[in-house]
């Protein structure tokens, strides 16, 4: 029994934890993109639409900041 609550607790903390780092990772990405002049709406539809691509780029090790330039990069080759 208390081997079965200490495992239940390692599961919340990893849970929590991850919680809490994808939270900070879409803020900072948030901000990435407010610093390049794009309003919140805008940049939070980007990051619907460009999920699976952004995470890609994350896993890969960019920061925020580097996938934020580099998808604002992209847009902007679609648009021209």
């Amino acid at each position: 029994m208390e081997i079965f609550l200490i495992i239940v607790l390692i599961v919340i903390a990893i849970v929590g934890f991850m919680f809490i780092k994808f939270s900070m990772f879409k803020s900072r990405l948030m901000n990435a993109f407010g610093r390049h002049g794009l309003p919140y709406t805008l940049a939070d539809d980007i990051y619907t639409q460009y999920s699976k691509r952004i995470h890609k780029l994350h896993a890969e090790g960019f920061t925020p900041e580097q996938i934020a330039t580099h998808i604002i990069e992209e847009l902007d080759n679609i648009l021209d």
